[in-house]
């Protein structure tokens, strides 16, 4: 009777979860709006299915669809589609979107095609990853706290920032259940009926998971790992069985997940995913230090790292072939260059999974306590250990079988965000910390209440301290061994670039404005130029303390946009490729540059500060290529041999270009009226704000700690340019407002990603004016996002913004 009581209350509170999860959410987006996430132009399966036509895609000639797909209007009519529809084949986006598109559909199908419809799917995922993060906790612990911590679980679902954009937030219920199947193969009692139920639930779950996001394509081994090595049968009893389980699980899953797998088998860029995750903007994210002599990545860009493989491709393996992301050749030269990444620097990539570690334990702190409250990293990161290795002492007192799968769930977990490392690829992860802090406050309760329980606590001291000192003397053991192999391996590549044979090339110096000097340099890069191809080059630039003025310098790598980008502006407009580089110069220092040509940009040359152009020596290029096939950035001083060779946890050093300025603009050469600054603006309509985000007075106001140093902050209404409105006035938008503390990113996102041309970076604190000029046709999305350092507090106000036109005729 007490056992059917229990599940009546587990079902109640299950209902509840469902029915008030989904209502919280759709609130929830009803007030914030939803971030315009990814390419909505892929929807067309979705509204042709809703609209009875079947799950197809096609090249639909309807002005129309074509409005409702680039954002231009909120709904659609059916009635708008011409009656022959002749069908065409999915894009990449499409197949791998598969069932989000499908459960896009269903929704519009019910409810009538438009964009808002999107938030019933939103709360859908979020009640499901409510009532799965209760399973998860009522695994291992009593109703009231299971309870209780669902609710916390929630609130951090919701204040990440990320559960406004479904591309995101599709990951959370989709991993919690697939989670939750794997912790009741382990807990309990092993049969082939059970077991044959978890592996087509678990085939289920994350083969549709794939058809929302192909991360989840990292998790398909746990399940088969689970069943041979940690269910209570044992390792070597009913393999038969297990052979089985895992047969029906397979099976489900590449049933299931079948249009996704099949488009990836034509090639991915996973590969290129995990060199992104390499870039500077992601080791800041981890925590960590850069050694002073190298980085391996020091812009993110997808346009940036595939010059990179392509130009790795034709210069190292002579591969004279066009190489199309998406495609099989790309995926083996990412390959093979991530090979070449991991051979020089273990070291790097075991400190990159640590600090992940560290990071994916520390969440639930960082999401819940306000800024003033948290103490200092290594305070969080202690306290995390402390309760993760405090669960594991409690586990194996309870069975061995069960606390060796938790440790290794959480080194896996823990390791393998270290591949890119976001917040918004890890917020959900935030469970496994309140998972372990759930275990402790309930054996603590029990120990307190129930006398005879505690009684009943035998406590294996050697045993529990095995399971926690093991793991841990072995992953310091291992990050110890590689860093010394990458000491060793570095300092022959190294030697390799103080010896390289160069080439000594001209160049012209040209004064600009805010005190900077652009040094053009031609003709450094090799190669045939042909629309797949890269040509590459290697600058070795010499620095002599003596002849400069101050230290550190800061050098400018600078591209220029090829003629190919008139005729194609919507190619060209996503990445701007400049990036600064913040060199310390001690005695005379050498400074390798990775420089590129490709048929959307070409190296223009390196901008620095004026007062530092009696820095630069000696400008010459690399000859023999292919002895240097990691394209690094280099810098080396006459003491480079002594100098640290490998990164370390620590609190990352930012840097940039301070230039002391009131007003930005965008483009950064723009030439405007100071009447601009008089004009009356039409105040844009908000799509997504995060909770940071209040009005005051027609004041917009950010204010707080957020849970990323780079997320957004809120975006306005998508706006549409075209040619003909382009081509009779000129398009701004202007604000002005007051930085008090921390720093913020403003500028135009199109399809996911900033367009780099137009991004201001604004840190400097005190009163602020920034006009953007709309330069090419196109739909772009308003955008404000942090921009801080070793995540601190922002607190910026905007007292005017909005858009202005003025013809072209006017006197401004």
């Amino acid at each position: 009777m007490r056992r059917i009581t229990t599940q009546l209350v587990n079902i109640s509170f299950i209902a509840i979860l469902l029915i008030g999860g989904f209502v919280l959410a759709n609130n929830y987006m009803q007030h914030h709006g939803r971030e315009e996430g990814f390419a909505h132009w892929a929807f067309t399966p979705a509204v042709l299915a809703a609209c009875g036509h079947g799950y197809i895609n096609s090249n639909v000639a309807s002005p129309e669809l074509k409005k409702f797909l680039s954002l231009g209007k909120q709904t659609f009519s059916c009635d708008a589609l011409p009656k022959n529809i002749i069908p065409a084949k999915f894009t990449g986006l499409q197949a791998t979107k598969y069932y989000l598109l499908a459960m896009t559909a269903g929704i519009w199908k019910l409810f009538g095609i438009s964009w808002d419809k999107l938030f019933y799917i939103s709360a859908i995922l979020f009640a499901l990853a409510l009532v799965a993060g209760f399973l998860l906790f009522r695994l291992a612990m009593g109703l009231t706290i299971s309870g209780f911590l669902t609710l916390v679980f929630g609130v951090t679902l919701l204040h990440t920032g990320y559960f406004p954009d479904l591309h995101d937030f599709c990951m959370a219920p989709f991993f919690l259940w697939y989670l939750l199947f794997l912790g009741k193969l382990v807990k309990y009692p092993f049969s082939f009926y059970r077991g044959f139920i978890l592996a087509v639930l678990a085939g289920l779950v994350l083969g549709i998971g794939l058809g929302f996001t192909v991360n989840f394509l990292i998790y398909t081994p746990l399940f088969i790992l689970t069943v041979f090595l940690f269910t209570p049968a044992g390792l070597t009893k009913r393999l038969g069985i297990k052979l089985g389980i895992s047969g029906v699980y397979c099976a489900v899953l590449f049933c299931v997940a079948h249009p996704v797998l099949i488009r990836m088998a034509h090639g991915n860029n996973l590969f290129q995913n995990a060199i992104q995750g390499l870039s500077d903007s992601h080791v800041y994210e981890l925590y960590i230090k850069q050694s002073p002599i190298y980085d391996m990545l020091t812009h993110y860009s997808d346009e940036f790292v595939r010059m990179i493989l392509v130009s790795y491709a034709n210069h190292v393996h002579h591969y004279t072939l066009s190489i199309p992301l998406d495609t099989k050749p790309y995926v083996h030269f990412g390959m093979t260059y991530l090979i070449e990444i991991i051979k020089y620097f273990p070291g790097d990539v075991i400190t990159h999974g640590v600090a992940s570690l560290l990071k994916i334990l520390s969440l639930p702190f960082s999401h819940l306590l306000p800024a003033r409250w948290l103490p200092t990293v290594g305070v969080i990161y202690a306290a995390s250990l402390s309760i993760a290795a405090l669960s594991l002492i409690v586990l194996r007192n309870y069975s061995l079988r069960i606390a060796i799968f938790v440790l290794l769930l959480i080194l896996f977990l823990g390791f393998y965000p270290a591949i890119q490392y976001e917040g918004r690829h890890v917020f959900f992860l935030s469970i496994i910390s309140l998972w372990m802090l759930g275990l402790i406050i309930n054996l603590a309760i029990k120990i307190i209440t129930q006398p005879n329980f505690r009684g009943s606590i035998r406590i294996n001291l050697k045993g529990s301290l095995l399971i926690v000192l093991i793991p841990s003397v072995l992953i310091v053991s291992a990050m110890t061994i590689a860093v010394i192999w990458q000491q060793h391996q570095l300092h022959k590549l190294f030697t390799r670039y103080d010896n390289a044979q160069l080439q000594a090339v001209s160049f012209t110096t040209k004064l600009e404005k805010n005190n900077l000097t652009q040094i053009n340099i031609p003709n450094v890069t090799s190669g045939n130029l042909v629309k797949q191809s890269v040509r590459f080059g290697y600058l070795m630039i010499n620095l002599d303390q003596k002849q400069c003025k101050s230290s550190p310098v800061y050098l400018q790598v600078t591209y220029r946009k090829s003629p190919f980008c008139q005729t194609n502006p919507n190619v060209c407009s996503y990445d701007k490729l400049a990036h600064t580089l913040k060199i310390s110069v001690k005695d005379n220092s050498k400074v390798f540059l990775p420089v590129y040509d490709n048929y959307i940009y070409r190296f223009s040359g390196i901008k620095v500060p004026t007062k530092q152009v009696n820095c630069i020596t000696k400008i010459a290029k690399i000859k023999n290529l292919r002895r240097f096939p990691l394209q690094l950035f280099v810098m080396l001083p006459n003491n480079w041999h002594s100098q640290r060779l490998f990164q370390q946890i620590g609190r990352p050093q930012y840097y940039e270009v301070k230039l002391p300025k009131v007003i930005h603009t965008s483009p950064e050469n723009l030439v405007i009226d100071q009447k601009i600054w008089q004009f009356k603006l039409h105040k844009p309509v908000l799509s997504f704000r995060s909770r940071l985000v209040k009005f005051n007075s027609g004041s917009l106001i950010v204010a707080g700690k957020p849970n990323s140093d780079f997320n957004f902050i809120l975006q306005f209404v998508p706006k549409v340019f075209t040619k003909s409105e382009l081509a009779t006035a000129d398009y701004y938008f202007v604000a002005e407002g007051k930085l008090q503390k921390g720093g913020f990113s403003i500028g135009l996102v199109k399809d996911r990603k900033w367009i780099q041309s137009s991004l201001l970076n604004l840190t400097t604190t005190g009163d602020f004016k920034i006009a953007i000029k709309i330069i090419t046709p196109g739909m772009y999305k308003m955008t404000l996002a942090n921009f801080l350092r070793n995540s601190g507090s922002n607190h910026f106000k905007l007292f005017r913004y909005g858009w202005l036109k003025i013809r072209k005729k006017s006197n401004v």
